[in-house]
């Protein structure tokens, strides 16, 4: 998955918009974005996102770290 690196005024006005929605909806924000967050996760693989991937999903962030940190050491030589 490739995300892009968003500034912190772009993610601070998109999330301000979003809650602007939300309150003109009369939607809980917090509700609203848990609802983005379940359809978000269901949508990234044929069967979704569930807890029962969270021991897989703990092991890629932990390569990921260790990438991230090989890399730094690697970069500061």
């Amino acid at each position: 998955m490739t995300v892009k690196a968003y500034t912190k005024a772009e993610r601070n006005k998109t999330k301000s918009l979003l809650n602007l929605y939300f309150e003109s909806e009369g939607v809980d924000k917090e509700d609203g974005l848990h609802e983005i967050i379940l359809h978000f996760l269901e949508q990234q693989t044929k069967y979704g996102i569930s807890e029962r991937d969270r021991p897989h999903l703990e092991r890629l962030r932990d390569l990921q770290q260790q990438l991230n940190a090989e890399k730094t050491r690697n970069h500061s030589r």
